[in-house]
C-alpha cells in the first residue's frame, strides 16, 4: 500500500433514529442513520410503514377521489345503471338558442 492516500480507520459509533447505537470501524467517527436491525421490518416481522415526509398520506389524499368515483360507479352499476341523469345543459341550450334565433325549440321549450 502506498502511504499517506488512505483515509484513517478509526472506531466509529453507530446511532439509529430508534435509539439503538453500537462501535464498529469506519472511516467516519460517528453516524447517523434512519433504520437499523433492530427496528427494520425485514428483521422484526413488523409490518410497519415508515413514511418519509407524509408521502403515503399525500398519495391517499390525491387518489381518495378516484377511490369514491369507483364505489359511485359500483353503486350505480349495482343499481342497474338506469338512473336518470339530471340535464343541466337543456336551460342553457335554450337560452342561447333564443338569443340566436329569437325562438326556442320544440325540444327545449318544455
Amino acid at each position: 500500500m502506498k502511504k499517506d492516500i488512505h483515509p484513517e480507520y478509526v472506531d466509529a459509533v453507530i446511532h439509529c433514529s430508534c435509539g439503538n447505537s453500537w462501535t464498529t470501524r469506519s472511516t467516519t467517527a460517528e453516524m447517523r442513520i434512519e433504520v437499523c436491525s433492530d427496528c427494520h421490518p425485514f428483521y422484526t416481522g413488523e409490518q410497519r410503514i415508515v413514511d418519509t415526509a407524509g408521502r403515503i398520506e399525500r398519495f391517499r389524499r390525491r387518489y381518495a377521489g378516484a377511490e369514491q368515483q369507483r364505489e359511485q360507479t359500483a353503486a350505480d352499476a349495482a343499481n342497474g345503471g338506469d338512473a336518470e341523469q339530471p340535464d343541466e345543459t337543456t336551460a342553457e341550450t335554450a337560452a342561447a338558442e333564443t338569443a340566436t334565433t329569437g325562438t326556442a325549440s320544440e325540444a327545449t321549450a318544455e
